[in-house]
């Protein structure tokens, strides 16, 4: 299945600024390019109206967001952990690995874009 949703974290504070200014360079970008069965599961498992509800974003299927401040990543972080997933093992990866796109921009100071 084509994918038509990337969640994108930049590894520094520099190819945030470049692909904040539209200059996309691979190799300075974590990419996760998410297939419409996999976007379908997270957003059926209401993932995205947690992460939306903590974070004043509005992840959806049309329109592109971005999480930048830290406290709100760290509230996306906290909400996906506390939450029990192990019922839907395929959901419950999903959301790891999410939460370690979250984890990434945390610890590297950036902006996480969807």
């Amino acid at each position: 299945m084509a994918s038509r949703h990337t969640i994108t974290v930049p590894k520094d504070a520099e190819a945030d600024d470049r692909f904040a200014c539209g200059q996309v360079i691979e190799d300075d970008l974590i990419r996760w390019w998410i297939t419409e069965e996999e976007f379908r599961i997270l957003w059926d498992g209401g993932v995205f109206l947690l992460v939306n509800e903590v974070s004043n974003a509005w992840l959806d299927d049309h329109e592109e967001e971005t999480i930048y401040k830290p406290r709100k990543i760290q509230r996306a972080i906290t909400v996906l952990e506390s939450k029990d997933f192990s019922s839907h093992p395929r959901l419950q990866e999903l959301v790891e690995k999410l939460t370690t796109l979250f984890k990434e921009a945390l610890q590297r100071k950036v902006t996480i874009y969807f």
